[in-house]
């Protein structure tokens, strides 16, 4: 029996994220000792990133866009621009900051590994969902899912009476 088994459900996925992120928020302040005054700091340390995963979100939501309007033949110039820009500006500027959390603290040298080891899991993550992206836009156009042609058929014709 697989000891992962309950990470499948939706009940022990959940759970096991909060404890995760629980256990993180109890931690200190990335270079503090563990004490009553420094705990309850943990956001500290994925904070930084906050802000580049976010807009790699932001990426993602483009590109689903960008998919759902090129299966369907539309014109996805105007969604390709702001997903490209939404994509390597994040990805550049998380490369950019990992750079200084791999150096370390200037005073003690001192890493945030939990920040490093996440930054650099999103960085390939987002270059795994561009291959995927790469090696599926050429396949997809006209390609609809199920039920898909009938949706597009009622909005070309207007609203249902």
């Amino acid at each position: 029996m697989d000891p992962l088994t309950w990470l499948t459900n939706k009940h022990g996925a959940t759970i096991f994220a909060i404890i995760i992120a629980g256990a993180m928020a109890a931690m200190p302040a990335p270079g503090s000792e563990w004490s009553v005054d420094n705990a309850g700091k943990g956001g500290l340390i994925l904070w930084p990133m906050f802000g580049a995963t976010n807009q790699l979100l932001g990426g993602l939501a483009f590109m689903v866009i960008t998919f759902y309007l090129w299966r369907r033949g539309k014109a996805i110039w105007f969604v390709a621009l702001p997903l490209l820009f939404m994509l390597v500006m994040p990805a550049w500027a998380m490369t950019l900051l990992l750079q200084d959390w791999l150096a370390g603290d200037p005073k003690t040298g001192d890493r945030n590994w939990p920040l490093i080891v996440i930054a650099v899991a999103t960085i390939m993550l987002e270059i795994w969902m561009l291959v995927e992206a790469g090696l599926l836009f050429p396949k997809v156009r006209g390609v609809l899912e199920p039920g898909g042609e009938a949706l597009s058929e009622t909005a070309a014709s207007g609203p249902v009476s």
